[in-house]
């Protein structure tokens, strides 16, 4: 994603694809990721994606069973996203 932006920066992304955001007998937060095509994408890689330069206007995370498992770790995403610089 982030040499994908570096070449257009877009400024909405919509992220369709599985999630896992286990419960806390799971490993809660720190076991909680959205699948790309290659990777996981964890909240700890949230930062490293750059998207407050440009700034993302618009960030859409969408997967199933996002409402099952550690209610926090959807926030987590969110959060994140928000704190990195996501309007």
């Amino acid at each position: 994603m982030k040499k994908e932006r570096a070449n257009t920066p877009y400024g909405i992304i919509h992220l369709a694809t599985h999630a896992d955001f286990p419960s806390r007998r799971r490993g809660g937060r720190k076991q909680a990721y959205i699948q790309l095509y290659d990777r996981k994408l964890r909240l700890d890689d949230i930062p490293q994606l750059g998207w407050n330069n440009p700034p993302v206007e618009l960030l859409v995370l969408s997967a199933p069973n996002t409402a099952l498992g550690y209610l926090e770790a959807e926030f987590g995403f969110a959060g994140s996203a928000i704190k990195d610089g996501v309007k």
